[in-house]
């Protein structure tokens, strides 16, 4: 591998270091997460910073850029699916008064490709264009349901990270509420990742009848009890049919 594309790589496995949780990085813990030497990721980020990937932050180190905000906008603005589901997602939101939200399997983490706020303020970790590890959120669950044993399998030795104490980390426990999500056709997650956070999924479908992305709502546990959203499942699958629908599907 020459040494050029070898600095492309290490570029971009910096870019992908930041995050919701993580929005600033110094260089000694850039260093430290990507073993680069300091001089090495001083030199990476002095180009980074040169085409607006990142910016400097006054004694918070680096943040992402505007190119990298400009290009996620091209690529969500360009994105079919959510073109198609973001009227259904907002009729969601203002008929159930809670964030609605489109997501996508991408390796073990889900991205939001759309969000819909409702008229309430919730401090949920979800932004758009943003991951979260599928193992600990409704939206994630129910696109694992659909995924084959082995990658399922992967998943587990990759390690099931606890955010809180109601996160999934045994496989065991992680692989029963996978078929139970399987016999239902929806998922959900009380403070698996956030507290005080609960939320509630369903699947959308293509022409295939392949699941490729979900339909969820995020609020307050406090407000979406598993009772709650028990009464809200018959709304969310129909919403996520007509979903489906829109992208081909029919039975």
């Amino acid at each position: 591998m020459s040494q050029h594309i070898q600095s492309v790589i290490n570029a971009t496995n910096i870019l992908k270091l930041f995050s919701i949780d993580t929005p600033y990085l110094s260089v000694t813990e850039i260093a430290l997460r990507t073993g680069l030497s300091k001089g090495a990721v001083s030199k990476i980020m002095a180009t980074l910073v040169s085409q607006d990937f990142v910016k400097r932050e006054q004694q918070r180190g680096f943040s992402l850029g505007y190119t990298v905000i400009n290009l996620a906008g091209v690529a969500l603005t360009k994105n079919k699916i959510r073109e198609l589901m973001s009227p259904i997602l907002t009729q969601v939101a203002f008929d159930l008064k809670e964030d609605a939200h489109l997501a996508v399997l991408d390796g073990y983490d889900i991205i939001y490709l759309e969000k819909i706020y409702s008229t309430k303020h919730t401090k949920a970790k979800t932004i758009l264009g943003g991951r979260n590890p599928a193992h600990s959120t409704s939206s994630g669950k129910i696109l694992l349901a659909s995924q084959n044993e082995r990658f399922i399998k992967a998943l587990i030795e990759n390690g099931l990270q606890a955010f809180t104490e109601h996160t999934i980390t045994n496989p065991l426990l992680l692989e029963k509420e996978l078929k139970f999500i399987r016999s239902t056709g929806y998922a959900m997650s009380v403070e698996e990742l956030t507290e005080g956070i609960a939320s509630i999924a369903v699947p959308i479908k293509d022409y295939t009848n392949k699941v490729i992305a979900s339909l969820s709502i995020v609020g307050s546990s406090k407000v979406l009890t598993r009772t709650k959203m028990t009464s809200l499942i018959g709304y969310l699958i129909k919403a996520g049919k007509t979903a489906s629908e829109q992208l081909g599907y029919y039975k």
